[in-house]
């Protein structure tokens, strides 16, 4: 998601020389991303725009980040409108957006979170995995494995726990 407009919309001089400054990003939607800090007062005013694009833009993927990771927990594809038309990362590559949150549900410490991705597991081949995640055809098995004991220790445990609020 490019940036084309950025500028200071504030900037102000405070007590003690110290700068507030406010700028705002448009991007390429139209939709405005706003900065607000307060700098030194030989802030560089031109180098700080710069510096802006590249926090507003990471600030951007982290946020699409978890949202796609969002979307993995609740069971659905996050690259599929509802209407199951493709859908496209805005501020990162699919590639790169997709190795990013497989290794996030890869390295989560609970491992009902690996039970969340076995439904995108299933769409996706041994070739694709191992090309996403650059690793070898052993460690793909082995992703494959853990998630499936996973499953089934949670579907397991599903089947002999009552729903909340049933009476026994």
């Amino acid at each position: 998601m490019p940036i084309t407009i950025s500028e200071t919309v504030t900037d102000r001089v405070q007590n003690g020389g110290m700068r507030k400054i406010r700028q705002r990003f448009t991007d390429h939607l139209g939709k405005d991303h706003f900065r607000q800090f307060i700098a030194a007062a030989d802030y560089d005013a031109a180098q700080g725009l710069v510096d802006g694009v590249a926090e507003v833009l990471r600030g951007l993927a982290q946020s699409e980040e978890v949202e796609y990771q969002e979307e993995l927990i609740a069971g659905r594809n996050p690259f599929r409108n509802l209407d199951d038309s493709p859908k496209e990362p805005e501020s990162q590559g699919r590639t790169a957006l997709l190795h990013k949150i497989l290794r996030h549900f890869l390295r989560h410490k609970d491992p009902i979170m690996l039970a969340k991705l076995a439904p995108f597991l299933a769409r996706v081949n041994d070739t694709q995995l191992k090309n996403l995640l650059s690793i070898s055809q052993i460690r793909v098995d082995r992703i494959r494995t853990k998630v499936a004991q996973v499953v089934a220790i949670r579907d397991a445990y599903d089947a002999f726990s009552p729903e909340l609020g049933e009476d026994e």
